[in-house]
């Protein structure tokens, strides 16, 4: 999590908060990445009296009670809350997706949607009861995914039914996100059952409706071993947003990615002086452009801001007068050039003073 300076539209500064949820969301903590809703609480309390939230999702879900609380959280929450997709928000991440007014989804980015699910053991009557908690949980679901999209309980019912997996246009033709962005450079990676995206693994054995992309993809590696006895791991296209290119993709590479990604965010953190907060948040979160190109578009705002306040200036000196000042004949001879120059700038001082210009 981290905090920024903005300016909005009315020119007025804020701060911004960041956040993400890269891993399990769970009530428990047991893993350095898993999200809980007490954890989460004290971060967002933690980022302060922020005006706009952007939360990072990368997650395959987890215990979907957690995820609703968190949902409930940042619904409640007075920010305006800009979710990003940065690779996946499956299962309870997508619940927890589904409070942001603004949802972006790079084009190789996917959601996907399904029933509750648990483990239990016990007899007839507690398998009857805990049925009965899973359509409740259920109904707690659709309340989240009919708030965002608008789709009819019916619709939402056989979605859920049917495992529904969307890709970036087809959860904006839904209305489960807002607005498309260009796809992520981190790398996308399979092998056996698993799948990795921007340092994140995904087992994909426990899903009964993937997409055919990455059942076509495991099929024709065959899930097959190398001769070293590690399974493969091949660049995948998500979807066909960018053609692929290149060999194979390592966990190295992921992690390469990765790394590169929150070093362009800290880099463009420290470019963040005054007066270019609007042009450091858009190249973190819209364009994606590197340091050296935000800073080059800062240099040249400044220039900008520079060469207009040189003219507000010659138009006040013009206005003044000042610029037609002469020497005066008093009487007992003409005024010195010195006395002009001292006149002039308490002119310009006074001029200043009124611009509010230090």
């Amino acid at each position: 999590m981290k905090t920024a300076k903005a300016r909005n539209d009315a020119g007025e500064d804020i701060i911004v908060g960041e956040i993400q949820i890269y891993g399990y969301i769970t009530e428990d903590s047991w893993w350095e990445d898993d999200i809980t809703p007490k954890s989460f609480l004290e971060e967002l309390k933690a980022l302060g009296d922020i005006k706009t939230l952007h939360v990072h999702i990368n997650s395959y879900g987890g215990d979907v009670s957690a995820g609703s609380a968190v949902y409930s959280i940042l619904k409640q929450h007075q920010a305006n809350v800009v979710v990003h997709i940065d690779g996946f928000a499956l299962s309870a991440a997508s619940v927890v997706a589904m409070a942001g007014d603004t949802v972006i989804m790079p084009g190789n980015s996917m959601m996907m949607i399904h029933n509750p699910m648990i483990r239990i053991r016990g007899d007839a009557g507690d398998l009857r009861k805990e049925a009965d908690v899973l359509d409740k949980i259920r109904d707690s679901m659709i309340a989240a995914y009919n708030d965002k999209t608008g789709l009819p309980r019916d619709e939402l019912i056989q979605m859920l039914d049917d495992e529904t997996w969307f890709t970036a246009d087809e959860a904006i033709e839904k209305g489960f996100a807002d607005v498309a962005a260009a796809p992520l450079m981190a790398a996308a990676s399979v092998r056996p059952g698993v799948l990795a995206m921007g340092g994140v693994e995904f087992d994909l054995t426990g899903y009964r409706n993937l997409p055919e992309s990455l059942k076509k993809e495991m099929e024709e590696k065959n899930l097959k071993d190398d001769e070293t006895g590690t399974p493969p791991v091949q660049n995948i296209p998500i979807t066909s947003a960018e053609p692929q290119t290149g060999g194979a993709g390592t966990r190295d590479e992921i992690s390469s990615a990765v790394k590169a990604e929150r070093e362009r965010i800290k880099a463009l953190d420290e470019l963040n002086i005054p007066g270019a907060e609007v042009i450091i948040a858009r190249a973190k979160y819209e364009t994606g452009v590197s340091p050296e190109q935000a800073a080059v578009e800062i240099i040249k705002a400044h220039k900008i801001a520079g060469i207009a306040a040189f003219k507000d200036r010659l138009a006040d000196a013009d206005a003044s007068g000042v610029n037609n000042l002469a020497a005066v004949n008093n009487g007992t001879g003409f005024e010195k050039s010195a006395d002009i120059d001292k006149k002039a700038k308490a002119l310009k001082e006074a001029i200043e003073k009124g611009r509010d210009v230090k």
